[in-house]
Parts: structure tokens; sequence; C-alpha cells
């Protein structure tokens, strides 16, 4: 009786240690945090989070970028793994690239955006922390909306203030289509988010893509603090932390 009883136990033990390793690996916990452009787009500069080329056209030579950091942007992630969710949303400045810089507002193409995504589908913790959603699902879905004013998108074809679509995409369609993980073309310790998308009607656009860099996690305050702004995080909930 008491052997059994030692081996039950060595086996809640070796349980709950494989628990504690997991968890201890997993790259973020959940919670919101501050998301900041990535230091090496390849159509940098300005540096940019997000990477939507043809946006306005479909042509892919049309290179459109968002600053997760430019003037008046504050964008953020909602990571709740436990619900098998994780939310990409706040507002960014950018749009048409020209080069350097973002081209002249007058024309019609830069200005802030909303931008609001969520997956949903194939949220998972890999061995070694790496958070993945996917494969491709078009539960993974979003929009981009440009916020127009008396200065910004006065024109063209932003003008209607219309959110465009936003869905995930990989062309290796049983392969992850978001990725949070250490080190993508970043030092060791900076975490990065990344993962192809599909917007508008187009076919993908090479390139994209989200491509930022993970910030520091916002605290309660701060979160009651951005809905009271209406920047569209959805509050207190109840939920399931990682220890």
């Amino acid at each position: 009786m008491l052997r059994t009883i030692l081996r039950t136990f060595t086996v809640l033990a070796v349980a709950c240690s494989v628990v504690n390793v997991a968890q201890a690996n997993v790259v973020l916990e959940d919670g919101v945090y501050q998301l900041n452009s990535h230091r090496d787009g390849s159509a940098r500069p300005p540096l940019y989070g997000l990477r939507l080329d043809g946006l306005g056209t479909g042509d892919q030579n049309d290179i459109y970028t968002f600053d997760f950091n430019g003037p008046g942007a504050a964008m953020f992630m909602d990571l709740d793994v436990a619900n098998n969710s994780i939310r990409i949303f706040g507002t960014a400045f950018g749009g048409l690239d020209v080069g350097n810089t973002y081209d002249n507002i007058a024309n019609g193409q830069v200005g802030l955006w909303n931008i609001d995504f969520t997956y949903t589908s194939g949220i998972q913790v890999l061995g070694d922390g790496e958070i993945i959603a996917g494969p491709m699902n078009a539960a993974n879905n979003g929009s981009i909306t440009p916020i127009v004013d008396a200065t910004h998108f006065t024109s063209g074809v932003f003008s209607g203030g219309n959110a465009i679509p936003l869905v995930d995409y990989n062309g290796a369609v049983n392969d992850p289509t978001f990725h949070i993980d250490f080190g993508h073309r970043t030092p060791g310790d900076v975490i990065s988010g990344w993962g192809w998308v599909n917007h508008g009607s187009y076919p993908h656009q090479y390139d994209s893509d989200w491509l930022f860099e993970v910030g520091p996690r916002v605290p309660v305050p701060g979160a009651v603090y951005l809905a009271a702004l209406g920047i569209g995080f959805v509050g207190a909930r109840s939920r399931r932390k990682k220890a």
C-alpha cells in the first residue's frame, strides 16, 4: 500500500514539474503589452510594425508601412493564450512609403489608422516557449481603417474612411501564420511578433506582414485608462493567468 502511495506521489510530482517547466519557458505570460516598431524591417526607414504593400492600389510596388511609435500612435497586444485569443489593436501612423519617409500628407495616402486584428485559431505554446497561431484560418482576421479628418485622407482612395479587411495568410498552408518569440532579426533578449496577412480583396502582396517588437506589459490601471480613451481594449475580464 505504502509503495503504491509513493509511486502515485512520484508520478504527480513529475507531472507538476513538467507543467512548471512549461510555464517557465513561455515567452510571454497572458496580459496586455505595448507594441513597438521593429528595428529590422526591410523597407525601413521609417521603422514600422506592419507592412501592407499595395494597400490602396493592389500594386505590390507601392509600399505601405505603419509606424507603431509615430506621432499619435499607440499599439497594443492583448495576449490571452488561456482563452485562445491574441488581439493586436490600437492606432498607428503611416501609409505610402516613398523612400526614407512617408508621402506628403496632402496627397491623401498618409495619416493615423485604427488597427484591430484577433487570432482565435490554432494558438499554442511550443516546447521552447514560442507562441504561435495557425495554420491559416479565416477566423483569424480584423481590419485597418484610415482616420479621416480635416488634414488627413481628404481625397483619394482612403477618403471614405472605410475599414479594409485583414486576414492571416501563409503560402505553406499547414504552417503557423503568426509567431511570438525571442530574437527574430533582433538581439536575443528582444521579443518580436511576426506573420503574414492579406488585405482587402487582393491576392497576397509581398510584403504584407506583421513585424513588431513587444514592449512592456501594461499594468491594470493603464489598461483601464486605455478603455476610457476608447482605444478598444476590452476591459477587465476573468482569465486564468500563468504563474
